[in-house]
C-alpha cells in the first residue's frame, strides 16, 4: 500500500472519530482517493445533517447547488491545502442550518430568487471577488437570518448584500475583509443587516463600509483607507472602541471609545490580500499597536482579539479545525502476507 494511502486513511479515520458525524469524502485528485470525485453527486448522495469532506486538489470544484442541511469542508484556501470551488448556491429552505469551511470560493454565494436559508455559517474561506467578469459584484448576496461569517478573507468586491430588504442577526467577526475601488462604482462593503454584530474585523479599501444597515452593533473593528464608515442610509447603529486610520468618522451614531487618525500599526505592512500575497500577510498588532488592549472589555481590536480571535497560524491558511497527522512511523516496513502494518501516529487538532 503507498505510503499517501495509508496516510488519506488514517487521516479518514481521526476525522470520523473526531467529527462523530456521518462523512462522505469528496476528492478530484485521482492521486487522492474518495468516496466520490463530485462534490454535487456527493452531495445528493447525502443526507440531511451529513458532513462532505472534500480534499485539496488544483482543479476546482465547481459550482454546488446546496438544498439540504450539510456540511461541507475543506482542507483550506491556500497553498498545497487549497480546495476550490466556483460559486456556492442555496437552492431550498431546507438547505437552513448548514456551514461551509475551509474552502477558497472563486466567485460568490447567493441563494436562489424566493429561497431563505437561515442559521448558515462560513468559516475559514477566502472570498475572491476577483472571480466575477468584473469587481462591482458582492461575494454573498442572499436571502436569510442569523448567519455567521468568521475567520474569512474577502478580496475585491463587497462582502454582503440582502437579495431583498434586510436580513436579520448576522454576525460578522474576525475577519479581514478587502473591498476593491473599481472607480466609478460606489462600494457599500456591509449592506442590509439588521440587528446585526459586526466584531473585530480589518475592513479595508471601501467607499462606504456600512450601509442600509439598523439597530447593529459595531466594535473593536479597524477600519483601514475607508472614504466614508457610516453611510446616511444607516440607522439606530451603535459604533464602540473601533480605530480608522483617516479622518473617516463614526459620529452621528451613539458611541464610545472610537479612535480616528491613528495607524494601528500591524506587524506587516496592510495590502490588498491576494492569495500570492498571504506568504507575507500578517495583521497581528504590534506591541506598541494602539489597538491593543484598547476594544471593548480591554480586548485587541482587529481579527486577532475578541472573544474568537482569528487563528494565528501564519501564513493564513484556513485549515479545517480537524485533527492533522503531525508524525507517521512505520514500525514494519516489511510486511508479509498475513501481517499486519505497525505504525505510530501523532496528530494535532487546529483551533
Amino acid at each position: 500500500m503507498k505510503l499517501r494511502t495509508i496516510l488519506t486513511a488514517l487521516c479518514f479515520i481521526a476525522f470520523i472519530q473526531w467529527s462523530q458525524a456521518t462523512i462522505l469524502t469528496v476528492s478530484n485528485n485521482a492521486g487522492v482517493p474518495a468516496q466520490y470525485t463530485d462534490a454535487q453527486t456527493a452531495h445528493n448522495a447525502a443526507n440531511v445533517g451529513d458532513t462532505l469532506f472534500v480534499h485539496a486538489s488544483g482543479i476546482t470544484y465547481g459550482s454546488i447547488n446546496i438544498s439540504k442541511k450539510i456540511t461541507i469542508i475543506g482542507e483550506g484556501y491556500y497553498g498545497a491545502s487549497q480546495t476550490k470551488f466556483d460559486n456556492i448556491y442555496f437552492t431550498n429552505n431546507a438547505a437552513t442550518g448548514g456551514s461551509i469551511q475551509s474552502i477558497y470560493i472563486d466567485s460568490y454565494i447567493n441563494t436562489t430568487t424566493g429561497v431563505q436559508a437561515d442559521n448558515i455559517t462560513i468559516e475559514r474561506v477566502y472570498l475572491d471577488g476577483l472571480g466575477f467578469s468584473n469587481s462591482e459584484y458582492t461575494v454573498i448576496q442572499v436571502n436569510g437570518d442569523n448567519w455567521i461569517i468568521r475567520h474569512c478573507i474577502q478580496y475585491s468586491s463587497e462582502l454582503c448584500r440582502a437579495q431583498s430588504g434586510q436580513n436579520d442577526g448576522w454576525i460578522i467577526a474576525n475577519n479581514y475583509i478587502h473591498d476593491y475601488d473599481a472607480g466609478s462604482y460606489t462600494e457599500y462593503t456591509i449592506q442590509d443587516l439588521n440587528g446585526a454584530i459586526i466584531e473585530n474585523n480589518i475592513i479595508a479599501a471601501s467607499d462606504n463600509a456600512i450601509d442600509d444597515c439598523t439597530n447593529t452593533i459595531i466594535k473593536n473593528n479597524i477600519f483601514y483607507n475607508i472614504d466614508d464608515i457610516d453611510n446616511e442610509d444607516n440607522s439606530s447603529n451603535i459604533f464602540d472602541n473601533n480605530m480608522s486610520n483617516n479622518s473617516a468618522t463614526f459620529t452621528p451614531n451613539p458611541g464610545t471609545g472610537n479612535i480616528t487618525n491613528t495607524n494601528p500599526s500591524f506587524v506587516a505592512a496592510l495590502f490588498a490580500p491576494s492569495l500570492n500575497g498571504l506568504s507575507t500577510l500578517n495583521l497581528n498588532l504590534q506591541t506598541s499597536s494602539p489597538a491593543k488592549g484598547t476594544g471593548q472589555g480591554g480586548t485587541d481590536m482587529g481579527i486577532h482579539g475578541g472573544v474568537l480571535p482569528m487563528p494565528n497560524h501564519l501564513p493564513y491558511d484556513g485549515k479545517a479545525a480537524k485533527p492533522n497527522i503531525e508524525n507517521l512511523l512505520i514500525l514494519n516496513p516489511v510486511v508479509g502476507q498475513g501481517q499486519y502494518l505497525k505504525f505510530q501516529i501523532e496528530a494535532k487538532t487546529r483551533d
